[in-house]
């Protein structure tokens, strides 16, 4: 029942989310947040309050050379520093030799980034999105994809 949206304004990213923990039918109001802060990021987090407590408390965000561009940086080391920290605290799933994770935004350098469970990285050309059961649609996006084939 998570919804977490992020949107751009400027160079800011705008992060907010529920506080609700929901197992079957059983919905349980958490003090526990979804948003927050580690290094110069943040973060929104679906899927998993162990992920998210993972994301906050183990990962170590690694820092970018200025020199590397800010998606290359994403795509490669802060994935793969993600990747390790979910894997060595026993939370990520590896099945068929294919590796899958949670689902999460980021807030960094003034983009918004949608990490996915396969762990690609999205960047919204609209500087908004939404993860969880209240993600957009398309037509909530702007495109009008009901007549595509």
């Amino acid at each position: 029942m998570t919804c977490i949206v992020g949107f751009v304004e400027g160079s800011t990213v705008w992060m907010g989310g529920d506080s609700a923990g929901v197992g079957g039918w059983d919905l349980t109001v958490r003090s526990d947040v979804k948003v927050f802060r580690n290094g110069p990021m943040l973060f929104g987090f679906t899927t998993s309050f162990r992920m998210g407590q993972l994301l906050r408390f183990a990962l170590t965000v690694p820092p970018r050379h200025p020199d590397v561009d800010v998606e290359k940086f994403m795509t490669t080391t802060f994935i793969d520093a993600v990747r390790e920290c979910l894997k060595s605290h026993g939370w990520a799933v590896k099945d068929k030799e294919q590796e899958t994770g949670g689902q999460f935004l980021v807030g960094y350098e003034g983009r918004l980034f949608c990490i996915d469970a396969d762990y690609q990285v999205g960047a919204p050309l609209d500087g908004f999105d939404a993860v969880g059961c209240s993600s957009p649609a398309p037509i909530f996006r702007g495109v009008n994809v009901s007549n595509s084939h």
